[in-house]
C-alpha cells in the first residue's frame, strides 16, 4: 500500500517535470534528451524507494522477532520468582 502511494508522488512530481521542460525548453532535440532524463530519475526513485521500503519491513520483522524473544525470556525469568499459591 505505501509503495502505491510513493509511486503516485513520484509520478506526479516527474509529470510535473515533463510539463516544464514541455512548455519552456523549445528546442526539441534539448527536450527530449531532458525528458529522457526525467524518466530516468523516475526509475531511479522508484527502484531506491521499493529498496527503502523492503529494508524498513526487513527491521519491522528482525525487530518485532527480538521483541518477542525479550518478552518469552522476561516471562521465564519472573516465573522463577513468582511464588507458588
Amino acid at each position: 500500500m505505501l509503495a502505491y502511494y510513493l509511486n503516485q508522488t513520484v509520478d506526479a512530481v516527474q509529470t510535473a517535470k515533463k510539463k516544464f521542460v514541455d512548455s519552456t525548453v523549445f528546442d526539441a532535440a534539448l527536450a527530449g534528451h531532458m525528458n529522457k532524463f526525467v524518466e530516468t530519475q523516475t526509475e531511479y526513485t522508484k527502484a531506491a524507494l521499493s529498496n527503502f521500503e523492503s529494508f524498513g519491513m526487513a527491521m519491522a520483522g528482525y525487530t518485532w522477532g527480538k521483541t518477542q524473544e525479550t518478552a518469552k525470556n522476561t516471562t521465564e525469568w519472573v516465573k522463577k520468582f513468582t511464588p507458588k499459591a
